[in-house]
């Protein structure tokens, strides 16, 4: 029997688990004298998605109470929705039944770009409207303003794109639910949400 060191060509072994890796994995030591197979290590990845609401465009969500927050939903059913380009094993960013955000996908250290589509109709002339978002739902929540007290001076429909930068920076934010909220001062606003788009970026 020849000894293991002179074998060559189609002697030679596979490394231990290749029958059943996945195609463009790499095997990876572990430094405990074994190894795993894994997807290697590109460096930053990027992915985005694009959520078109259809149902506010109907019936837009009502600011009914002064001074009360009210979440902004997406159903994620109009024409122009597109998720074909998110990150690699997150299934979406955006949960359409529970109009939540869900970040348990992304890894420490992602960050967040968001675009927040929205037309606000006041009722009433000197409206003030607030638009932010509510984070960490079910844990230790805490919330991002993104757009304070705009005054209107006039009622009607107002379009506003507003950006949102984010990073998930602690399993608090990570692992509990998110969503965009708004208020307005006066009575009788409405919210129409035109779309949500999210890019991600994280290590690879």
């Amino acid at each position: 029997m020849a000894e293991h060191n002179t074998l060559t060509g189609a002697s030679l072994h596979e490394p231990k688990g290749a029958a059943t890796a996945a195609v463009g994995h790499i095997y990876v030591a572990t430094g405990t004298g074994t190894g795993v197979w894994q997807v290697p290590a590109t460096g930053l990845q990027m992915g985005w998605w694009d959520y078109n609401d259809a149902a506010t465009a109907v019936t837009p969500i009502a600011l009914t109470l002064a001074d009360t927050y009210y979440p902004l939903t997406n159903d994620g059913a109009g024409p122009f929705t597109n998720l074909a380009y998110g990150l690699d094993g997150v299934t979406g960013i955006w949960n359409t039944v529970t109009n939540r955000f869900d970040f348990s996908g992304l890894a420490l250290g992602a960050t967040l770009d968001i675009r927040l589509d929205v037309t606000i109709v006041t009722a009433g002339a000197n409206d003030n409207v607030t638009v932010g978002m509510h984070l960490a739902e079910g844990g230790t929540p805490y919330d991002l303003v993104i757009l304070s007290e705009k005054g209107y001076k006039t009622a009607g429909s107002h379009h506003e794109i507003l950006p949102l930068h984010l990073y998930i920076g602690d399993a608090n934010t990570q692992l509990n639910g998110a969503y965009f909220e708004a208020l307005c001062d006066g009575t009788g606003a409405t919210v129409q949400v035109n779309g949500f788009f999210i890019r991600a970026i994280t290590g690879g």
